[in-house]
Protein backbone atom coordinates (compact mmCIF):
# COMPACT_ATOMS: atom_id res chain seq x y z
CA UNK A 1 0.00 0.00 0.00
CA UNK A 2 1.44 3.42 -0.98
CA UNK A 3 1.24 6.15 1.82
CA UNK A 4 0.59 9.38 0.62
CA UNK A 5 4.08 10.81 0.20
CA UNK A 6 4.74 8.05 -1.97
CA UNK A 7 2.04 8.98 -4.07
CA UNK A 8 2.84 13.01 -4.28
CA UNK A 9 6.50 11.65 -5.26
CA UNK A 10 5.06 9.13 -7.87
CA UNK A 11 2.61 12.47 -8.54
CA UNK A 12 5.68 15.26 -9.04
CA UNK A 13 7.53 12.62 -11.29
CA UNK A 14 4.44 12.42 -13.54
CA UNK A 15 4.35 16.21 -13.70
CA UNK A 16 7.78 16.99 -14.01
CA UNK A 17 8.46 18.60 -17.79
CA UNK A 18 9.95 16.86 -20.09
CA UNK A 19 11.85 17.81 -23.62
CA UNK A 20 11.73 16.42 -26.88
CA UNK A 21 14.54 17.21 -29.69
CA UNK A 22 12.92 19.72 -32.54
CA UNK A 23 16.06 20.17 -35.05
CA UNK A 24 19.18 21.83 -35.24
CA UNK A 25 19.23 25.98 -35.93
CA UNK A 26 22.21 27.66 -38.20
CA UNK A 27 23.44 30.69 -36.90
CA UNK A 28 26.16 32.19 -38.13
CA UNK A 29 28.15 30.82 -41.19
CA UNK A 30 31.35 29.11 -39.68
CA UNK A 31 29.64 28.85 -36.00
CA UNK A 32 28.56 25.24 -34.80
CA UNK A 33 24.68 24.61 -34.83
CA UNK A 34 22.15 24.89 -32.09
CA UNK A 35 20.40 21.84 -31.06
CA UNK A 36 16.70 23.08 -30.13
CA UNK A 37 14.60 21.69 -28.07
CA UNK A 38 10.74 21.73 -27.15
CA UNK A 39 9.55 21.67 -23.43
CA UNK A 40 6.71 19.20 -22.59
CA UNK A 41 4.64 19.96 -19.60
CA UNK A 42 5.78 22.57 -16.56
CA UNK A 43 5.77 26.30 -16.02
CA UNK A 44 7.27 26.53 -19.91
CA UNK A 45 5.31 24.33 -21.88
CA UNK A 46 5.52 24.34 -25.96
CA UNK A 47 8.80 26.67 -25.22
CA UNK A 48 11.27 26.02 -27.74
CA UNK A 49 14.91 26.28 -26.14
CA UNK A 50 18.22 25.66 -25.69
CA UNK A 51 20.04 22.43 -23.97
CA UNK A 52 21.16 25.17 -21.92
CA UNK A 53 17.99 26.71 -21.15
CA UNK A 54 17.14 22.67 -20.25
CA UNK A 55 19.96 22.28 -17.65
CA UNK A 56 19.08 25.82 -16.21
CA UNK A 57 15.37 24.41 -15.34
CA UNK A 58 16.07 21.03 -14.36
CA UNK A 59 15.10 19.27 -17.80
CA UNK A 60 16.78 16.27 -18.75
CA UNK A 61 18.53 17.45 -22.20
CA UNK A 62 17.76 14.29 -24.70
CA UNK A 63 19.86 12.71 -27.35
CA UNK A 64 19.57 14.56 -30.85
CA UNK A 65 20.01 11.64 -32.22
CA UNK A 66 17.23 9.93 -30.72
CA UNK A 67 14.33 11.38 -32.10
CA UNK A 68 11.88 8.72 -30.18
CA UNK A 69 12.30 10.98 -27.28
Amino acid sequence: MNDSKDVLKDKDKSSMPAARFLGMQEDLPGRPLIAMYNIIGGKRHGSTVTARTLRLEGIEVPDPGNRNI
